[in-house]
């Protein structure tokens, strides 16, 4: 759906309007595109972007990177390592279970053959076989029936299992408390780089910690001396909302300029380039012309010139007027890809800039007729003649008449 954009002049301000409601679907877009191109340079993650790694900036934080590795690989492999760790004496049961998976809800097939292998054996008979049939473990009434000397070597070897046991979980469990102690030092440490500071919360908890620290260290000290002065308060303006003024004077204060200046300063400085560079090249293909056919000649002055100048065209401004008709057709298609180009900078520059200083786009014909506009032939002729007059007092070896750089040198133009 198209939208039909009037152009108005207001209280001798150039405004764009809307044949809708600013309300409406285009000015909602308009707030989306400008809130996705802004970019926060005060963002630490774009800093951490355009600068070199942070990895890099710290010494201590780079050691923690480079044992990242073998952390990582330590715990990957942790049931590995442990059991590289154990004991020549261990069982082969115990080193067996050490390295096998925990049990997560679904049976093993192997386990599932070996359980029904089982059960289709007959169940012995005889009270000696099924004794034998389970070795690992004995009933209490056995227990007790058994000599004093046994149950104390069993007991013995019970408290060894338990104290190796306990050191391998001390040794396991080590590792793992340095780690922690490690991620906790590494956040107290660097959660102000890696923290972006997005909301009120995170401010706030942020200078309460510096004036903490600050307190710490006596910066609160000597607050008697900061009693009893008058506080200057900023003058307000009626014309300006009151949260408006103050965020303008905090980013003064802080010497913040908003992205929209930045690009207002481009944008202007491209625009001056661009029609200063218009106007030059004009100006030199009328001089190069006068020289060409023999009206401009070395040692004349202005009025000889005007005068040839009347016999040939008419009038100055009849010549003026050929001349930028050919310049014209010449250089129209560069004039449309600038403005093109210079337009897209308008665009990106409006989205950000409030309305009372958006810019309109350029124009080729506009421009034309601003470099037509701004040419003065009498003193285009007293200031090269005046040029020529400093050349031949001050001759410099290899200077030409004709510069290759010039407006005409570049395209061509009336070779």
């Amino acid at each position: 759906m198209r939208r039909v954009l009037t152009l108005r002049y207001r209280y001798g301000r150039s405004r764009l309007y809307s044949s809708k409601d600013d309300e409406g679907y285009m000015a909602r877009r308009l707030e989306d595109l400008k809130e996705q191109n802004t970019i926060d340079e005060d963002d630490p993650l774009v800093k951490l972007s355009k600068t070199e790694r942070l990895v890099d900036m710290d010494t201590r934080l780079s050691e923690l990177h480079r044992s990242l590795p073998q952390k990582s690989f330590e715990n990957n492999h942790k049931n590995q390592l442990q059991y590289a760790k154990v004991q020549v004496h261990v069982n082969r049961q115990s080193k067996d279970i050490a390295l096998s998976k925990p049990w997560g809800g679904d049976e093993d097939p192997r386990d599932t053959s070996l359980r029904m292998l089982v059960d289709s054996v007959a169940k012995p008979l005889n009270r000696s076989a099924r004794v034998q049939g389970n070795l690992g473990f004995t009933k209490v009434v056995d227990q007790l029936s058994e000599p004093r000397k046994v149950r104390a070597s069993r007991r013995m070897r019970r408290k060894l299992e338990d104290a190796q046991d306990n050191v391998l979980k001390y040794q396991r469990d080590k590792g793992q408390d340095s780690d922690k102690s490690e991620q906790l030092e590494f956040r107290t440490l660097y959660a102000e780089k890696f923290t972006p500071l997005g909301s009120f919360e995170k401010l706030r908890s942020l200078a309460d910690q510096r004036i903490e620290e600050s307190r710490k260290h006596g910066a609160f000290d000597n607050l008697e001396n900061l009693r009893g002065k008058p506080v200057e308060m900023p003058r307000l303006n009626q014309h300006v909302d009151r949260t408006e003024h103050y965020l303008n004077n905090m980013l003064i204060r802080q010497k913040i300029t908003p992205p929209w200046i930045e690009s207002q300063g481009r944008v202007n400085e491209d625009l001056n380039n661009f029609r200063k560079e218009a106007k030059s090249g004009f100006e030199n293909e009328l001089i190069s012309h006068l020289k060409k056919s023999r009206i401009y000649l070395t040692g004349a002055n202005i009025e000889s010139i005007k005068k040839s100048i009347k016999e040939r065209y008419g009038s100055p401004e009849d010549f003026v007027l050929s001349r930028f008709s050919c310049w014209k057709s010449a250089q129209f298609a560069y004039f449309q890809t600038k403005t093109k180009t210079l337009n897209n900078n308008l665009r990106s520059y409006n989205l950000q800039a409030p309305l009372s200083t958006q810019k309109l786009y350029l124009l080729p014909d506009k421009e034309f007729k601003r470099v037509f506009d701004s040419i003065n032939l009498d003193n285009l002729i007293t200031t090269e003649l005046s040029r020529d007059v400093k050349r031949e007092s001050e001759p410099v070896a290899g200077s030409t008449s004709q510069s290759v750089f010039s407006w005409r040198g570049i395209f061509g133009i009336g070779r």
